[in-house]
């Protein structure tokens, strides 16, 4: 993305991260919201479909329905009489699918007499209006350019939150040991707690301190998101570098925390978790009451 391209996209930011901060979701709105996705969700499908997908020559998905010989009226008919769930399951038989491999752009899509090359950003949806761009965090090969809407969060922070309150972490203090811009997880993470009402009060960033260094745009990025967010009175914690082989720290900040406050949620990948299980357990620390919570790269048995 050039220059100016940057300067619009941050520039959307900040007109819409003080509106963003503003709003703390609550429990009953989040079970509310869910409630209404799920009986609305066949209606929004056919919506992104029909201008999404049917709408956008260049739709991957497109030429892969086309291909199987399905237009928007077959789709939408199908929907209405047979559900979305069996929807799904006779497009999937009929070769409308992407594997994970073909979504990445490392394979070609083959289906038939049909060979598609593409890009792991020809799958982005063109009406999205970014407000900052971040990047998937390449577990099993090269990150993929991610452009996010800071108003797609707010739905995940609905579901965040029900999935917070059975485990009674809504109002848990919270630590992060997750990755700087353009990583999406780190800014993601913070944007959502602070809808949540909940702060995280630290971000540990799993790099060295001459890591830290990123691109100067990434960097300018995020001083300006935790700037603008004290401005509009949500204090929005400062990156501190904490490299993986130093995960006692974060064990020392998680046993301390949890025996003042009962409690506390630490947010990290599977992988940080297994290294802060370890830390805890060499340096004899008590783990009681510290939830974890893994995402962004598979569980495996190793």
């Amino acid at each position: 993305m050039s220059l100016l391209g940057d300067l619009r996209m941050y520039a959307r930011f900040a007109w819409a991260l003080p509106g963003f901060l503003r709003k703390t979701t609550t429990l009953d709105e989040a079970r509310a919201m869910v409630r209404r996705r799920l009986d609305g969700r066949e209606d929004a499908f056919l919506r992104l479909l029909e201008r999404g997908v049917f709408g956008y020559p260049q739709s991957p998905y497109l030429a892969l329905l086309r291909h199987a010989g399905c237009g928007l009226a077959d789709v939408r008919e199908m929907v209405h009489r047979r559900g979305l769930e069996a929807t799904l399951v006779a497009l999937r038989e009929a070769g409308v699918y992407v594997t994970f491999e073909e979504f990445k752009g490392r394979r070609p899509i083959v289906r038939g007499g049909l060979e598609l090359r593409v890009r792991a950003e020809d799958f982005n949806n063109p009406y999205l209006r970014g407000h900052y761009e971040a990047r998937s965090g390449g577990t099993t090969g090269p990150g993929t350019r991610v452009p996010i809407e800071i108003d797609h969060l707010a739905p995940r922070v609905h579901q965040r939150v029900l999935v917070y309150e059975p485990h009674g972490l809504l109002d848990a203090p919270t630590a992060l040991w997750r990755g700087l811009l353009p990583e999406v997880t780190g800014l993601s993470n913070l944007l959502q707690g602070a809808r949540m009402g909940n702060v995280p009060r630290r971000w540990f960033v799993p790099v060295t301190p001459a890591q830290m260094r990123q691109p100067l745009r990434y960097r300018l990025a995020t001083r300006h998101i935790i700037l603008l967010s004290r401005l509009v009175g949500v204090a929005l914690p400062s990156p501190e570098p904490l490299p993986l082989d130093q995960a006692a720290v974060l064990a020392h900040w998680a046993a301390a925390t949890a025996a003042a406050c009962g409690r506390c949620l630490i947010r990290c990948s599977p992988s940080a978790a297994v290294r802060l299980a370890l830390a805890a357990r060499e340096a004899g620390l008590d783990l009681t009451g510290v939830t974890i919570m893994g995402g962004g790269e598979p569980g495996t048995p190793g």
